[in-house]
């Protein structure tokens, strides 16, 4: 009969990652669309280095990647409608 302990791996699992987070780090407010503001959950796939780019624009600017996107989406579609 074997008496050696069996070994077991270790699985650590990290924090998730979020807005909330950051703002806690960098003390500063995250800014998030006005209280009441409807707001709809999108999915677009991009390339990884875009998704880079974003995130370190949003931490240089102290604001959320999302904040930064709708930024991005009012500034983008507001200059086609005036076109």
């Amino acid at each position: 009969m074997n008496m050696a302990k069996k070994q077991v791996p270790l699985r650590v699992k990290k924090p998730p990652k979020n807005d909330a987070a950051e703002a806690f780090v960098t003390g500063e407010p995250v800014k998030e669309p006005p209280a009441g503001e409807e707001t709809i959950r999108l999915t677009v796939y991009v390339p990884p280095d875009l998704v880079r780019t974003l995130k370190v624009a949003a931490i240089d600017r102290r604001t959320s990647a999302s904040a930064l996107v709708r930024e991005a989406f009012q500034q983008y579609l507001g200059d086609l409608a005036s076109t």
